[in-house]
């Protein structure tokens, strides 16, 4: 079974893939108790054998970073998406080419400072192999679409805008 990297470790935002030979792939956030705030990193982890056993959880990100989620591209890449908590901000990938032996240094395709934890980065990779990503970008409700070609994602367009609260009359 895959296990937090440390007892007094509280585990969440858990989420699987398989890719495209069978491999599962799993990703978490990992919070200290008894408080479990803030986060303390981003984990992954992968089976070979249809999860009878695990390989040994690899830290992606350290403190500030959570809501990690995983994508399998058409040709079996494997891409992590997180986020940093606000106060760091950003929107971080890391890529494993290899079935989850090795991962990429992170980058950020959103950059510090911008967001929080304010919800999963989703990302679907379409027929032309093509990354696309929907995120929010703030709490207020800001969302961006990033797409990615076969060497980097392109900066963020604005779907929506956060909400400006101050136009709205109270009472």
């Amino acid at each position: 079974a895959v296990r937090s990297s440390a007892p007094d470790n509280g585990v969440n935002y858990v989420n699987v893939v398989a890719d495209k030979d069978g491999i599962l792939h799993v990703a978490w956030s990992e919070f200290k108790l008894p408080d479990g705030w803030p986060p303390i990193g981003v984990f992954v982890s992968n089976s070979t054998d249809h999860g009878l056993s695990w390989s040994s959880p690899r830290k992606l990100a350290g403190d500030g970073y959570d809501q990690v989620k995983l994508a399998v591209n058409q040709v079996g890449e494997v891409y992590a998406f997180w986020n940093g908590m606000i106060g760091v901000g950003g929107r971080y990938i890391s890529a494993s080419l290899d079935r989850g032996q090795s991962w990429s240094e992170p980058y950020a395709v959103v950059p510090p400072g911008i967001g929080g934890t304010s919800g999963y980065p989703h990302v679907v990779f379409d027929s032309l192999n093509i990354g696309h990503m929907i995120t929010s970008v703030d709490w207020q409700g800001g969302i961006q679409y990033l797409q990615q070609d076969s060497t980097s994602w392109f900066p963020g367009i604005e779907i929506s805008s956060a909400i400006d609260y101050a136009s709205y009359a109270i009472g």
